[in-house]
């Protein structure tokens, strides 16, 4: 393992200044996450009044949001989805869906 100055250590340890040695982690790629289907998806329809989005209201992480507005198609940051799956039991419309990755 090469640490940030060009030292080689062994064992795969790299050096922290903060905490010492730490064992480097091998990072996964995300295996589940929800999507919207935008042929489907209408905020109107979910709330008349406020035009509020159900599913992005649901979402305790806010991973679901309205980034134009309200009465606008919720964005789902799939890379911060933790597969609650709370936003498809809230949707209505049925339009938010999961996804799972092979």
């Amino acid at each position: 393992m090469i640490g940030c100055q060009g030292y080689r250590y062994p064992g795969g340890l790299t050096p922290c200044r903060h905490i010492g040695y730490f064992k480097t982690m091998s990072l996964q790629a995300k295996k589940s996450f929800a999507a919207v289907d935008y042929e489907k998806c209408d905020p109107k329809a979910c709330s008349p009044e406020k035009g509020d989005c159900a599913s992005a209201v649901a979402c305790t992480r806010k991973v679901i949001k309205q980034i134009d507005g309200r009465f606008e198609q919720p964005v789902i940051f799939q890379d911060m989805c933790m597969a609650c799956w709370d936003c498809i039991e809230a949707c209505p419309l049925n339009s938010v869906r999961a996804v799972h990755m092979v």
